[in-house]
């Protein structure tokens, strides 16, 4: 496991790595549906803001950006408090299978101890994100989701 792992919070700078991250993620197994590049830059520039419930996370080894994260935390009325939910996690091809997912995970429960639930949302076709999350304590919660879309 590389000890250089550096997590901080997104910077204007890095916008064009992101999206481009965000590009792969959006065509990746970790998705069931495409999402429009314009929600990306929305969120993007939502955790750089800081002036909603979004945070955008760098992971940055040896200088370098190796993925990200963005988070929301939010009260949940089925835990009676807090609840933190992984939007995403996206750790670029090159610096997976070196523990960064892990120690993203274990670095919020740190930095987050008020939190009472952590959840996050994961696709049957991402086998290996489904292991690491099993590996770190999380359980599948029987519910199915739905939505509906509103124009803002």
């Amino acid at each position: 496991m590389d000890s250089k792992l550096v997590i901080r919070d997104m910077e204007t700078k890095d916008r064009e790595q992101v999206l481009a991250l965000e590009d792969l993620f959006y065509h990746s197994d970790a998705v069931c549906h495409p999402v429009d590049p314009t929600v990306w830059e929305r969120c993007f520039d939502a955790a750089i803001e800081g002036t909603s419930t979004l945070r955008g996370l760098i992971l940055e080894a040896e200088g370098e950006i190796a993925g990200y994260a963005y988070i929301t935390t939010f009260f949940a009325t089925e835990v009676g408090g807090l609840c933190q939910m992984i939007e995403q996690i996206y750790i670029k091809d090159g610096y997976r299978g070196k523990g960064y997912g892990s120690r993203l995970i274990g670095w919020l429960e740190q930095e987050y101890p008020d939190v009472r639930r952590m959840r996050l949302e994961v696709t049957e076709e991402n086998p290996a994100a489904i292991r690491l999350y099993k590996k770190m304590g999380y359980e599948f919660l029987g519910y199915l989701q739905m939505v509906k879309e509103q124009s803002v």
